[in-house]
């Protein structure tokens, strides 16, 4: 006790000073195997190949043995941990869709087209060449959007409609694109009129009309008149110059399109879309040597006539601005007159932004002009053999693309902004009819033959017969 008592100082001092020795030589022995580190110790080792090598030559990799088989059937692949039982297995790598550039097909002109008959990546298939022959490879045809049906023993075809169904409406239970055509002709598909109960072989019989509207944009439209020519009759006064306007008129029977054309002068009044219109100001306009507009500088001599210049030959951009011609009872409502401008060979459009309606009754490539309709305004829908409906557009909302229509004749107590099934008359982006239910083009060699009108009077009075049996 008295030899540490005396001596703990430097007991203490030595044991730091061992400490530090070995700190000293742990140091040196770190910097000794970092400088041992070789550029070959930071590699990060290979892995590998995440394939098994295949034999090109093999019977399964020729395109003419498969084909031969009956099939082209691209093998499943499977990742490294779930590669049992799989032809071959890849990490990383997954086969896009292929298509065969056929041999022995025939073009427009009855032409035989000879492909090479190998598997070319299906983005190719869009009027671009193959990459192995050259031969142009068209997009196919659209393929119609069907619902996923599932074959049962009540749905020979998977179409979503009963054999039962299809047999009493004289439909084919053993083709399954003819839930999606349209039996009797009134812009609702088979399966789309079974699931609204109303029956797919009369077209007095079927959804409401509006049905079949799809809100699709909202725009300024053209409208159906132009300004067309300026005569000064080398006057100064614009109310004796001649304005030619010229009006587009459409044929609701033929579609066809004709124009008439009329004189019109300043302060008169002229009709665009029912409106009466009246030209509240006429500016004549020309182009300079550049093309850029300028007002006409017309020199007066003696009479008050104008004389005539080079300047008369360049290109004319006169312009009309008209307002609408309101009457006192609609002055009295407070309502504010439209107005339009329109350049001398130039499309006049609408003031005003108005939705657009696309009407899916019809297949795609076979659908009319759309319906274009401003706020207020009336149009009908429906022919002799459906029946017509006369709709007022009720109110929009273009940033929803929401639009709100009402009966223009509502019987009794109906409330005119519901249908005769008493449901609101919405159009919205979607549409009411899915897009999986509406109407495509039948589709060759899946249509029955059509019967003559007296097969279809008994399919009819057997279809009753039966109804009338199963209500008894």
């Amino acid at each position: 006790m008295d030899f540490l008592s005396k001596h703990y100082e430097k007991l203490i001092l030595m044991g730091m000073l061992l400490f530090f020795i070995f700190a000293m030589i742990d140091v040196m022995s770190i910097a000794s195997q970092t400088g041992e580190v070789k550029d070959s110790d930071l590699r990060i080792p290979t892995r590998e190949p995440d394939y098994k090598p295949q034999d090109p030559a093999k019977p399964e990799f020729q395109v003419s043995a498969i084909r031969e088989k009956g099939k082209l059937v691209w093998l499943k692949g499977a990742s490294r941990e779930n590669a049992k039982g799989a032809a071959f297995y890849s990490d990383y790598t997954d086969f896009p869709g292929l298509a065969v550039c056929m041999v022995g097909k025939k073009d427009e002109n009855d032409n035989k087209v000879e492909g090479c008959g190998m598997l070319i990546p299906r983005s190719y298939f869009s009027g671009k060449p193959c990459p192995n022959c050259g031969r142009i490879l068209k997009a196919p045809p659209d393929r119609p959007k069907m619902r996923r049906n599932v074959i049962t023993a009540d749905d020979s075809d998977g179409d979503g409609m009963p054999d039962t169904y299809e047999k009493s409406h004289n439909l084919d239970a053993s083709n399954p694109y003819d839930a999606l055509y349209d039996a009797d002709g009134d812009g609702f598909s088979n399966i789309f009129e079974m699931e609204q109960n109303t029956d797919p072989t009369n077209a007095r019989n079927h959804p409401p009309l509006w049905y079949r509207l799809q809100f699709d944009a909202v725009r300024r439209v053209p409208l159906p008149v132009s300004f067309r020519a300026l005569n000064d009759n080398k006057q100064t006064d614009p109310a004796r110059w001649d304005l030619q306007i010229n009006f587009k008129q459409k044929n609701a029977r033929t579609g066809k399109v004709t124009e008439r054309t009329a004189m019109a002068r300043l302060n008169g009044t002229i009709q665009i879309e029912g409106r009466r219109y009246r030209i509240k100001k006429v500016e004549r306009i020309l182009s300079d040597s550049s093309g850029g507009a300028r007002k006409k500088e017309q020199p007066v001599v003696a009479g008050g006539t104008v004389k005539e210049t080079e300047e008369d030959k360049a290109q004319d951009l006169s312009k009309i601005y008209l307002e609408e011609d309101l009457n006192p009872s609609q002055r009295n409502k407070g309502l504010t007159p439209d107005k339009l401008e329109m350049q001398i060979g130039k499309t006049a459009y609408s003031s005003d932004r108005r939705p657009i309606f696309v009407d899916v009754g019809m297949p795609k490539g076979k659908r009319g002009e759309p319906v274009v309709v401003r706020q207020g305004e009336r149009f009908r829908m429906g022919n002799y053999q459906t029946g017509m409906t006369d709709y007022i557009l009720d109110s929009f909302d273009e940033k929803k693309m929401v639009a709100r229509l009402r009966l223009a004749r509502a019987s009794g107590k109906q409330d005119p902004l519901n249908d005769e099934l008493g449901k609101p008359m919405i159009v919205t982006r979607e549409g009411a009819i899915p897009e999986d239910s509406r109407v495509i083009e039948p589709i060759a060699g899946t249509q029955p033959k059509a019967e003559t009108g007296v097969e279809q009077e008994e399919v009819r009075r057997d279809t009753r017969k039966d109804q009338n049996r199963r209500r008894r």
